[in-house]
């Protein structure tokens, strides 16, 4: 894993990326600008994806440090990851809607008649494109599934909340499939169904240990088979 430096220089280039992007809506005009909207939507895709890694990278190298005690404000600490965490991904939440807005716009100008349709027509029509990211109520999964189900299906502007709440099931396997199996499905019951696997999972202590005992077990795995390897040969 890159040290603590490092991992920090590269959240910052993401930083200034994201701000490239916040830059472009800003200014944004539709006769000189749509064709650049679906590129800056994977170019902010790409950067939110690199920063949820690099984030996890960086909290779990401060959380090494508060145990060996190098780090004394854990609480502190704590709160000012999430701060950091949240400010980003509003950002980014907000900045995907301003270009799904700008993409919308520009498809129906450019339909003609067919721009009449209501948004929902052209949503169902695409839906079975999507695939979907899966869960089944491991830990160590939640973070990647969360952030994939939120960028593909929960932001996702075209989608109406039965829709969501479709897809939302669709995807859960296991005990987490469990936790939300008793909610009606309905427009407004979807967010009662989310907001009770968020409570379940969201446990960042819990992530962390996971990601951890994941790294150890690697770690040992490669300790096992070095050992394996430099054994004589009964041959």
């Amino acid at each position: 894993m890159p040290d603590l430096r490092t991992l920090s220089k590269k959240e910052h280039q993401l930083r200034k990326s994201l701000e490239g992007i916040q830059q472009f809506v800003a200014s944004y005009q539709a006769c000189r600008d749509a064709r650049q909207v679906c590129v800056r939507l994977e170019a902010l895709e790409n950067v939110y994806g690199q920063f949820v890694e690099i984030r996890m990278q960086i909290e779990l190298l401060l959380e090494d440090a508060v145990e060996k005690g190098d780090i004394q404000e854990e609480e502190a600490l704590t709160v000012a990851n999430d701060k950091v965490r949240q400010e980003f991904e509003d950002s980014f939440y907000s900045l995907k809607a301003d270009l799904l807005a700008f993409k919308t716009v520009g498809s129906n100008a450019s339909a003609g008649s067919t721009s009449q349709q209501p948004a929902s027509q052209f949503a169902k029509v695409k839906l079975p494109e999507i695939k979907l990211p899966s869960f089944s109520g491991k830990i160590h999964d939640w973070v990647p599934y969360r952030d994939s189900f939120r960028s593909l299906i929960h932001d996702n502007l075209l989608l109406s909340d039965v829709d969501c709440f479709t897809y939302f099931r669709s995807s859960l396997a296991g005990d987490a499939l469990q936790e939300v199996s008793s909610i009606d499905l309905s427009v407004a019951n979807y967010a009662v169904a989310w907001k009770s696997l968020e409570s379940r999972y969201e446990n960042k202590k819990l992530i962390v240990k996971a990601h951890l005992d994941a790294l150890f077990a690697v770690e040992s795995l490669k300790k096992g088979s070095y050992g394996e390897f430099m054994q004589p040969s009964n041959r």
